[in-house]
């Protein structure tokens, strides 16, 4: 019978036994050399390299340096797979738990051996032999080196390399693909890739907690930051600021771009970014808030913050936000004189989630949005008032869209959104907050996921700053030197070179204008150019085309000349180094030993601030609900969540403004849903619904899939109160036929007269259902009516429902 393929035959004594192929092979030939190595790296070099061309992988099993002269140095090399195991694992034994790993081990006894030898003393300069004890193994060859942990080692070239790139931001899978176009040979995983990275940060760290290693970053890199903590000396808020984004935001204090992005730490907080932009209109970051809220009081706080790294500079002269009212309160607080800004697109995004399921068909939506964007955009509050009539005339069959436009945005907000109004403030055409949208989705780019640490955070962060100070540099250098053919006129000589390109394409637009214009035309000029960008409008120029002359520089705004991001306006004065601590020392010396322990921690975490004991912010977990057996699993993706704009229409959300009383017709739907829109600050976010293919969305489906199966065919309908604190008493007063209005002055009545102010207290339940049964054929069953009975008889619940 003839062997198989992958097995050889081996005869002993007449009998023949199958072995696989490779077994017991002698590799003693490739071995055995007459060569003498210069040094000891030099053997295991070579040793090494032959066994990688045969699919082996050598370790150094035992090695004497030699004993300072006492006997010759020499070393021993065996097969990865040399020895046998000795740990506390079991033949036969699953060592397979719950979070525990599976584990093996290659020890197999493997009887290759090799001796290296230098030829003389440990001080003696001669070289080394190498000589084969057993050339055979006893277990089959490898058929290549991927997954061999050793073989896949990192050479000290490969590891100056991986710590380059990692300070690069460069991803691992980036790093490994970098060594594998180096040498194509290489066999190492990614695992040793992460764990050499894993070695650096260790190494890097030196034992310090991640607040001690962020504040000693932050120091070393001369960023200001401030920072509050709990009483639990956790960390709840804190903002820090690069000192190159400080001189640009000092060199352009005119628009600042506010807004909070999330998904980008593993403790959940929030990211306030604030943003501006240089004369060549690139985008540039001022300064990072960490909340632990968005709540007024931490905009508050940030704001202020960000006013003393400032210093003397000037307040912005216009500030950019989408609405979150807690940040519109903070600006007014914080800085008063500023105009405040709301973004367009926000305001669009709201108005197409609230308003365009009242259409019945696209083409009437597409024609409202038309509308609503030209009367945004008009220059003229007597142009505005005649548009929004006209428009209000155009959809008089749709009232609720109107209503919502009036009180929701035009009655309260129209000062910071429509052109007629804005043109009066220095914004520079900026109505949106895309800039700080741009900034947060380029960092999430970065980042890759949102589990990093505060430390793994301002890496990204870091990185994603010197990247923005290259490319202003490089638009400061082309706006200074490189002329643009189409500005190689007389008209601009005196401008080239002197203010940026940005300026000098708003000024071709305006002296392209100026030529089309009329000799005798009135000269009445309502520009807003040179309120809003600081720039001649047209009719200034006229005069200088007409004369076919220069544009002097002097027309043209500061902003436009200074490129350079050394600020104008200088620090101011220093105060008096000595009569602070003259201050200081006096103060300390007056206090008792609990103040004086306090003035030293403070002292010690500003001149060593990686000693200090503040702490990260804790993890925050979901706590609703009962804890699965099953691993959840981890949402890893900086991606945001869903806006409202992008799921079906929702009833409810404290994002987008409400009206009383307003009656929602959605496409296709015979009978109209009702929604609540009078505006709320509250921050929770919208009931989010699955998107069924062909469904119907009503009043009742939009909160039907939140209800039980079981449950759903009991369901009559469904009333969506407004959610102002007060919403059970509103749902009760609502169903009892009262209306959500009068909750305060019925359903107080009835609970006040019983002297209960619980809603389904546990310990009484029991007897409230039991009531209730009794009272299924009565007219309070009728009305679906569900109130607090507590303390009260049977008798007194019949009598007091009509």
């Amino acid at each position: 019978m003839e062997p198989e393929n992958n097995d050889m035959v081996v005869y002993e004594g007449g009998e023949h036994k199958k072995q696989p192929r490779g077994l017991m092979e002698d590799y003693s030939d490739e071995f055995s050399t007459e060569q003498i190595f210069e040094t000891r790296e030099a053997l295991l070099e070579w040793v090494k390299g032959v066994g990688r061309r045969h699919g082996m992988v050598i370790n150094t099993f035992v090695s004497n340096p030699g004993l300072k002269g006492r006997r010759r140095p020499y070393v021993i090399l065996v097969c990865e797979r040399a020895g046998e195991y000795r740990g506390k694992k079991k033949a036969g034994e699953d060592d397979q738990g719950e979070g525990k790993r599976r584990t093996g081990s290659k020890k197999c006894n493997c009887t290759f051996r090799l001796k290296g030898t230098k030829q003389g003393k440990d001080a003696d300069n001669v070289g080394w032999d190498l000589k084969v004890q057993c050339g055979t193994h006893t277990h089959t060859d490898f058929e290549n080196l991927h997954g061999h942990s050793y073989a896949g080692r990192l050479t000290k070239e490969e590891m100056v390399l991986v710590e380059g790139m990692s300070k690069a931001m460069a991803k691992p899978k980036a790093i490994l693909k970098s060594l594998k176009i180096r040498d194509e040979t290489n066999v190492t995983g990614m695992r040793t890739i992460y764990n050499y990275r894993q070695k650096l940060q260790l190494k890097e760290r030196l034992g310090r907690t991640q607040m001690q290693e962020l504040f000693a970053r932050l120091s070393k890199d001369k960023c200001t930051f401030y920072h509050r903590v709990n009483n639990n000396k956790e960390v709840i808020d804190m903002v820090w600021t690069h000192p190159s984004c400080v001189k640009l935001a000092r060199s352009y204090p005119y628009v600042f771009i506010m807004d909070c992005t999330y998904k980008t730490n593993r403790y959940k907080l929030p990211l306030l970014e604030i943003v501006g932009f240089t004369c060549t209109h690139k985008t540039f970051s001022i300064a990072f808030a960490y909340l632990e809220y968005e709540k007024t009081e931490n905009y508050v706080w940030a704001l202020q913050s960000l006013e003393k790294i400032l210093g003397n500079c000037p307040p912005p002269n216009c500030i950019v936000t989408d609405r979150e009212l807690g940040l519109m309160k903070a600006i007014g607080d914080v800085y008063p004189t500023s105009h405040h800004l709301l973004c367009r697109w926000h305001v669009n995004k709201n108005i197409y989630s609230t308003c365009k399921a009242m259409f019945s068909s696209e083409k009437l939506w597409n024609q409202f949005n038309r509308d609503w964007t030209t009367l945004i955009e008009v220059e003229s509050e007597e142009i505005f008032n005649r548009d929004w009539e006209k428009m209000q005339r155009t959809f008089v069959d749709y009232p609720d869209a109107i209503a919502y436009l009036t009180k929701s945005w035009l009655d309260p907000y129209k000062e910071r959104l429509v052109s007629a109004w804005t043109k009066k403030y220095q914004h520079f055409g900026t109505y949106t907050s895309n800039r700080a949208e741009g900034a947060h989705s380029r960092l999430k780019s970065d980042m890759g996921n949102c589990l990093g640490t505060f430390v793994q955070v301002y890496e990204h962060i870091n990185s994603s700053i010197m990247t923005q100070h290259d490319h202003i540099r490089a638009s400061f250098e082309k706006s200074k030197n490189t002329y643009l053919h189409c500005f190689k006129k007389p008209i601009y000589s005196e401008l080239r070179g002197a203010v940026s390109q940005c300026a000098l394409d708003h000024l071709k637009i305006e002296l392209d204008k100026a030529q089309k214009l009329l000799p005798n035309s009135d000269m009445l000029c309502e520009c807003a150019i040179r309120a809003t960008h600081d720039l001649p409008c047209y009719h200034e120029l006229r005069e200088f085309v007409k004369k076919k002359s220069h544009v002097p520089l002097e027309l043209v705004g500061s902003i436009w000349k200074h490129m350079s991001m050394e600020p104008v306006i200088g620090q101011g004065e220093l105060p008096n180094d000595d009569e602070l601590m003259k201050g200081w020392h006096k103060r300390f010396a007056s206090a008792d030993v609990d103040e004086k322990n306090e003035m030293l921690n403070k002292f010690s975490e500003i001149i060593y601030p990686q000693r200090t004991s503040t702490m990260e912010p804790s993890e925050k977990a979901t706590t609703r609900g009962r804890p699965g057996k099953k691993l959840k699993v981890v949402d890893k993706s900086t991606r945001r969540n869903p806006s409202r704009h992008e799921y079906p229409p929702s009833t409810h959300d404290s994002c987008s403004a409400k009206l009383e009383g307003v009656t929602w017709i959605c496409p296709k739907i015979s009978r109209p849903m009702k929604v609540d829109l009078m505006p709320s600050q509250e921050s929770a976010k919208p009931i989010l619904l699955r998107k069924l293919p062909g469904r119907k969305v009503n009043g009742k489906a939009l909160f039907l899939d939140q209800i039980h199966p079981m449950f759903q065919t009991y369901v009559k309908s469904i009333k969506n109160v407004d959610s102002d604190g007060h919403c059970g008493f509103r749902a009760v007063a609502s169903m009892m036929g009262f209306g959500e209005k009068n909750w305060d002055r019925r359903v107080l009545d009835v609970l006040t007269r019983y002297g209960s102010y619980h809603w389904m207290s546990l310990p009484d339940m029991e007897s409230r259902i039991t009531m209730f049964r009794k009272l299924v054929g009565q007219e309070v069953a009728l009305q679906e009516t569900f109130i607090d009975l507590t303390y009260a008889s049977e008798d007194e619940m019949v009598k007091d429902f009509p």
